[in-house]
């Protein structure tokens, strides 16, 4: 009896042991994929791995992808470098370059500029349409981010279509015209207070931090002063100058910082004005990059 059942079960596992994991992993690939459409992150992530492990290369292919951009929206960027590059391994010709775009998006979030050039210089000879439009786009953000706007221009002119000049104008301007991408100057600024306390930061358009810097610098020189006439020059050297000295070279340090900062902030703005010129142009279908538009 007991081999009687014993064979029962064999040969039930054999002819329906398949069947039944696949339905399973179909149940979990659907759990899955409900869980990442709804943002839910954290919670795909278990069951995109365990399908990614028991399926077929094609299976894994796909969900080595979507574990990767579980990953990348969860800020695990090695994590998702990883899996972007487990899934070209395994992908065909279109999904394959869908990883290489990702792995270029990664390095441009982190601001590993020159690493994202690396990757799109070894593979932009595979990429034409649309795919290759959004390989172009990052490697215009990636010289931008690098602040050299000339090679900047010349890769959104490749982003572009021919029939799209009006567009494409808008951002040459911006690349091209506004002061915002080079101003203030750091060193400029640093200069400026090496002359004149505050007046760095004046320039960089921080009134009250360069009118205290002007303010504690000329009391400070002012005590020095009075101490080397009231006593000995050696008495306002050793009680005073150094102090004057840190004040002095903190403001100069600050005026460098805040010019840094704001020139910063400036070109986030045309960066912005730019993305958003991209934004109308999809919009109207003339281009195709991945934006969203909100």
């Amino acid at each position: 009896m007991w081999r009687s059942i014993f064979l029962f079960l064999l040969i039930s596992g054999t002819l329906y042991g398949p069947t039944i994991k696949a339905q399973n992993l179909a149940v979990t690939q659907a759990f899955a994929e409900k869980a990442f459409l709804n943002g839910r992150f954290a919670t795909a992530l278990p069951a995109l791995q365990r399908v990614a492990f028991f399926g077929s290369p094609s299976q894994k292919a796909i969900n080595y992808f979507k574990i990767a951009q579980c990953y990348q929206a969860t800020q695990n960027y090695a994590l998702a470098q990883r899996h972007y590059r487990l899934c070209y391994a395994l992908a065909g010709d279109s999904l394959a370059r869908e990883a290489l775009l990702g792995q270029v998006q990664l390095w441009l979030w982190q601001g590993q500029y020159t690493a994202a050039l690396k990757e799109i210089t070894a593979v932009e000879a595979a990429f034409s349409g649309t795919e290759r439009q959004r390989l172009f786009f990052y490697k215009a953000l990636a010289y931008f981010g690098k602040q050299d706007f000339s090679a900047c221009e010349e890769a959104f002119s490749q982003t572009f279509l021919a029939d799209d000049s009006v567009s494409f104008a808008q951002v040459q301007d911006l690349l091209r015209n506004d002061r915002r991408l080079h101003y203030p100057n750091s060193r400029l600024a640093q200069g400026l207070s090496y002359l004149v306390p505050g007046l760095g930061q004046f320039y960089a358009g921080d009134f009250e931090s360069g009118l205290n810097s002007l303010l504690l610098n000329g009391s400070l020189l002012g005590l020095t002063l009075n101490v080397a006439y009231t006593y000995t020059v050696l008495d306002a050297l050793i009680s005073v100058l150094p102090w004057l000295q840190r004040y002095y070279l903190g403001g100069v340090q600050n005026a460098k910082d805040t010019a840094h900062k704001e020139l910063q902030n400036n070109q986030a703005e045309v960066y912005l004005e730019i993305i958003t010129v991209f934004k109308v142009a999809q919009s109207k279908g003339q281009i195709n990059i991945g934006l969203d538009p909100d």
